[in-house]
């Protein structure tokens, strides 16, 4: 317990270490902080090293956001964290816990930053641990992966009954990284099973590439949007993922999530 504690702790920390601060940006720049209130989402997993069987249910999810936006390039960094029970077609019940800290920078330098498209790139870190309480020697599982790949953003503002509405989709493909998963038999990754692998020396040895011949990982999230007086934005957000990661074992991941929150202008 104590072991993984510590691994969830350092994980956490090394997000803040990759995903850290955004470049620091001119003055013109507008800055939003997203308030989400806790929501849900329809999650499935599959995980290989225990069974085929897919499991599935309602989780809680949280998140919350902070942009930069000027007339040439745009910041945004999310924070997301997800729990809850998922079940199989014979009700055995595994507990996910996962997080993900994930940045995006968009380019519009030759567009109007407020509609159309516009491109540039993603970075995601991700982990999540899996507990199965029916089961011992397999009871724990985990996977973590740092990722970048090219993104796209599409705004397009629209007026309703004289008021102001935006619909926004922002999506990324993960092509690149690395990843460190659980071994097939034991819960550590497969470098650390080996007595002659300590430290730095077991943890290089459970790295994997993250590239689209062992991992894939696509996030897309349609919002819509509308504009208070004071410049605040009401928003109804919707999510979804799916992820497939293969190395000592296969991992198919997939969700949908649903956020109401508040976007205020600072």
């Amino acid at each position: 317990m104590v072991y993984r504690l510590r691994k969830t702790c350092n994980l956490a920390l090394f997000f803040l270490v990759v995903s850290g601060t955004l470049p620091a940006q001119a003055d013109e720049k507008e800055h939003f902080l997203y308030s989400y209130i806790p929501g849900l989402r329809h999650a499935t997993v599959r995980d290989y090293a225990w069974s085929p069987l897919l499991y599935s249910g309602i989780q809680g999810v949280y998140a919350i956001g902070y942009s930069k936006e000027g007339a040439s390039i745009s910041d945004h960094i999310v924070f997301r964290f997800a729990a809850g029970n998922l079940t199989n077609r014979w009700d055995r019940v595994i507990l996910p816990v996962g997080g993900a800290i994930q940045t995006f920078k968009l380019y519009h330098a030759h567009s109007d930053p407020g509609e159309g498209i516009h491109w540039g790139w993603s970075n995601h870190n991700a982990f999540q641990t899996r507990d199965i309480r029916e089961i011992g020697n397999f009871n724990n599982r985990s996977e973590y992966f740092t990722s970048f790949g090219p993104a796209m953003r599409y705004r397009l503002p629209f007026s309703l009954f004289n008021r102001q509405f935006r619909l926004e989709i922002l999506a990324d493909v993960q092509l690149l990284g690395f990843k460190l998963q659980s071994s097939y038999v034991t819960s550590t990754p497969r470098g650390f099973t080996e007595p002659s692998h300590t430290g730095l020396a077991a943890f290089l040895q459970s790295i994997d590439l993250f590239w689209p011949g062992s991992a894939w990982n696509f996030g897309i999230q349609p919002s819509l949007r509308y504009t208070m007086k004071n410049g605040n934005m009401l928003c109804l957000n919707y999510r979804y993922e799916y992820r497939w990661l293969e190395g000592a074992h296969v991992t198919e991941y997939n969700s949908g999530s649903w956020h109401f929150g508040v976007i205020t202008r600072l």
